[in-house]
């Protein structure tokens, strides 16, 4: 047997056990903070690349509006050099 008593022993393991559960809920408080800044950080990068989307979607149908309307204008001297030309 060994020379501690039970007793001894047992308020031993309690104790590791207790600074165990410690260290588990530190560990725990550590990876909700991280989780947190992970995600703001994942938010402010989803609003930016969003901004980023709605501007480049303004620039595109703004230049296919310019395009369409130079589309319309060289049809339509085209067609008026054509009735001058006939």
């Amino acid at each position: 047997m060994s020379a501690q008593p039970l007793e001894g022993r047992l308020g031993y393991v309690e104790g590791a056990l207790g600074q165990i559960g410690d260290r588990l809920n530190g560990i725990d408080a550590r990876i909700d903070h991280l989780d947190a800044s992970i995600n703001a950080r994942i938010d402010h990068l989803d609003a930016s690349i969003n901004a980023r989307i709605d501007r480049l979607d303004s620039k595109i149908d703004r230049n296919l509006h310019v395009t369409v309307g130079w589309m319309i204008a060289l049809v339509t001297a085209l067609g008026a050099f054509l009735h001058f030309v006939h």
